[in-house]
């Protein structure tokens, strides 16, 4: 995403006592939750063996380890971003050649194995320097960046890790939103150095906004340097959340309930209206990453983590008179979507910018419903779903960052190339002193050991 994000105005992170899970009929089509449960999604009924299930058990499981499914998310999103941030928003002449480009396929063109490993084979890691050349206050930070470059997407996220560090320094388990505004307003890229002059003003306008919240958040009033959250991103319900708040799953893994309370009371970088689907979102990858889901086949994972986002709903949106709730709406027209595109990418892509409503394509609905439908279009299966959101276009590397998070919490680290992995690794490294074996350290010691 580059240029959104926004407000609520809670303060301090309180959990919620007795505040029972709503469960039960959700609304959604009976027809459509039977083919998700089948997992007859995207592809012809000749392809639902997931490519990902080769090596699985008699039984049908895939026995995978929560420790790798938890590096998967965090390498995911950060390879999504990376590899979406170089085309984000590019004109076509900057993509030609350098996507799959389903939307010139014949009509009668499906998705298939053969076609899957065409798209899969399109996604790749590509250098700033020859479509992307200039520094972007949201995108990278240095002109001519290299492969593996990260952008806002992943910028947030160092500044939640951040705020754990800052919380385990206090004798704190979790941060409060409190230090999360405090890594806002000290974030550099590398923590003990002041940052060169063009790193400094890219640094001051891609913080600003959120800076203005993080001060009003810290008790400041004084106005210009601090304004209401409701005022952040003048209230557009944006995907600030969830480019932020997606590590938080691992903190929570197996707990789904607890990880929707934290994203949802930490969260002051989302306007009111996102609130739910980020915190719908971090819940449901939780619900995947405990150890319980070890021996779960990668289908039963992936159903895991939408059941469970439309499952728990702790607030009652669903109840809400004359309105619902929107996040499973939109999950709704995901799989309406996904019927009508009858494994098409281009009838997919058309139908998600004519029926989904984006008013800009950084919306927190639109996110939420493009990398839910490029998922299933593929089966989950995570190179082609993420070659998908490069080829979408607009907002890709915010659609690609969740998108690999999901895959990575369901397949695991190996679904991502190592040679990918390390490029990315480097880059991290060199721009921003972070790694994420550290992160993992920090993130799973409560509840992996």
């Amino acid at each position: 995403m580059k240029s959104a994000s926004q407000g609520d105005p809670g303060r301090g992170l309180k959990w919620r006592d007795g505040f029972a899970s709503q469960r039960g009929p959700t609304g959604y089509n009976s027809r459509m939750k039977e083919s998700r449960r089948t997992f007859c999604l995207g592809l012809p009924a000749t392809m639902m063996a997931w490519p990902l299930d080769a090596a699985a058990t008699e039984s049908g499981a895939s026995p995978l380890d929560a420790q790798s499914r938890c590096a998967g998310l965090l390498w995911g999103t950060l390879l999504g971003d990376a590899m979406g941030g170089p085309l984000e928003f590019a004109a076509p002449e900057k993509r030609s050649g350098r996507v799959v480009d389903c939307r010139a396929w014949p009509k009668s063109k499906r998705l298939d194995h053969t076609t899957l490993d065409e798209v899969r084979g399109q996604a790749t890691l590509m250098s700033y320097e020859d479509v992307r050349p200039d520094t972007a206050a949201y995108g990278q930070w240095t002109s001519k960046s290299p492969a593996g470059t990260l952008t806002d997407d992943s910028r947030l996220k160092i500044i939640l890790i951040r705020a754990f560090r800052r919380a385990a320094k206090a004798g704190s388990e979790i941060p409060r939103q409190e230090d999360i505004a405090r890594e806002i307003l000290d974030f550099t890229p590398y923590p003990n150095h002041s940052p060169d002059k063009p790193t400094a003003k890219l640094l001051e306008e891609g913080m600003r906004e959120y800076r203005y919240a993080a001060r009003w958040i810290l008790g400041e009033r004084g106005r210009p340097k601090a304004f209401p959250l409701e005022r952040l991103w003048a209230g557009v319900p944006n995907c600030s959340g969830q480019m932020m708040l997606l590590p938080l799953a691992l903190w929570f893994a197996g707990q789904p309930e607890q990880a929707y309370d934290a994203s949802y009371f930490l969260n002051f970088v989302d306007a009111p209206e996102a609130k739910d689907i980020t915190s719908a979102i971090i819940a449901g990858l939780a619900s995947v990453l405990g150890q319980d889901m070890n021996s779960a086949t990668h289908q039963q994972r992936w159903a895991k983590i939408e059941d469970t986002m439309r499952s728990l709903d702790p607030f009652r949106y669903r109840d809400v008179p004359f309105v619902g709730r929107p996040m499973e709406q939109w999950l709704d027209l995901s799989d309406s979507i996904l019927e009508r595109a009858e494994g098409r990418p281009a009838v997919a892509y058309r139908l998600l910018e004519t029926e989904g409503k984006p008013v800009y394509f950084w919306d927190s609905h639109f996110t939420l419903l493009v990398a839910f439908t490029l998922l299933k279009l593929t089966d989950c299966d995570a190179m082609a779903s993420l070659s998908l959101a490069i080829d979408f276009g607009h907002d890709t590397d915010s659609y690609a960052q969740l998108i690999g998070a999901i895959a990575g919490a369901v397949s695991g680290t190996e679904v991502f190339p190592a040679m990918m992995r390390e490029t990315v690794a480097a880059r991290l490294r060199h721009d921003f002193d972070e790694e994420v074996d550290d992160w993992m350290r920090l993130l799973t010691t409560k509840t992996l050991g």
